[in-house]
């Protein structure tokens, strides 16, 4: 959902369905995010950031510089994303990009 300032992620209880509470998030955040127990992870244009889904608190795990990451997951105690830095310009088409994946504890 839209909110002023950002974005905002909705928290809810899973067994009762009942709304925890809201957490604005910076408007640039992608709209995919990563789940596990109750951390969420999402990305910015230049950050990786976690949610704590009881709280609300939000932390940034890492900042991506000039890259930026594109695709954001969470697996048991570990956060994983890809990134991507344009290192050539050109047509996109062609080896113009490169890309990491990074991987941080939980």
């Amino acid at each position: 959902a839209a909110g002023r300032g950002g974005r905002q992620i909705e928290r809810y209880d899973t067994r009762a369905g009942t709304l925890l509470g809201s957490t604005t998030v910076p408007a640039d955040t992608a709209p995919d995010l990563g789940i596990h127990a109750a951390t969420i992870v999402f990305r910015t244009t230049h950050a990786v950031k976690e949610l704590d889904a009881d709280t609300g608190d939000i932390s940034t795990v890492a900042t991506t510089g000039p890259s930026r990451p594109t695709a954001v997951s969470i697996y048991g105690g570990t956060i994983a994303w890809a990134e991507s830095k344009r290192i050539a310009p050109g047509d996109p088409s062609r080896k113009t990009f490169e890309t990491r994946i990074r991987t941080h504890p939980a």
